[in-house]
């Protein structure tokens, strides 16, 4: 008799994606997962940001971890992020689509992460130079 199959679970997660311009780059972060990068272009940091989280819940998931991913800054620090320095910022609603088996190592079923973007209304654009 063969082995049952572990079924794939799939979990969604609601993230923002703060974007804010620092000198010459942009600086991204997603207070959700106290995840953040950066890039020369809006599109850089983007993408960055979203490296940095694949890399960061596929190592949790491969440590038996999926508990841990969600850890939610403090409103203050992401306040902190938006004000020091005074600059221009946006901000994104993204879902992060994950799908896994849990309990089995990723190089025998590989964990999955996709994004689904969708911008929040015009006013979370700030500009808070003065």
């Amino acid at each position: 008799m063969k082995p049952a199959k572990k079924s794939r679970e799939r979990v969604a997660l609601p993230l923002t994606f703060y974007l804010k311009r620092e000198g010459e780059q942009w600086v991204s972060l997603s207070p959700e997962l106290a995840v953040s990068s950066f890039g020369d272009t809006v599109e850089a940091a983007r993408q960055g940001l979203q490296d940095a989280i694949e890399t960061y819940v596929s190592y949790l998931l491969s440590e038996g971890r999926m508990d841990d991913i969600a850890r939610q800054m403090p409103a203050s620090e992401v306040k902190d992020f938006l004000d020091d320095p005074p600059g221009e910022w946006s901000a994104e609603e993204q879902v992060l689509l994950i799908t896994f088996r849990r309990g089995v190592a990723p190089s025998e079923s590989p964990v999955r992460v996709a994004f689904v973007r969708s911008l929040l209304p015009a006013h979370a654009t700030q500009s808070l130079a003065g």
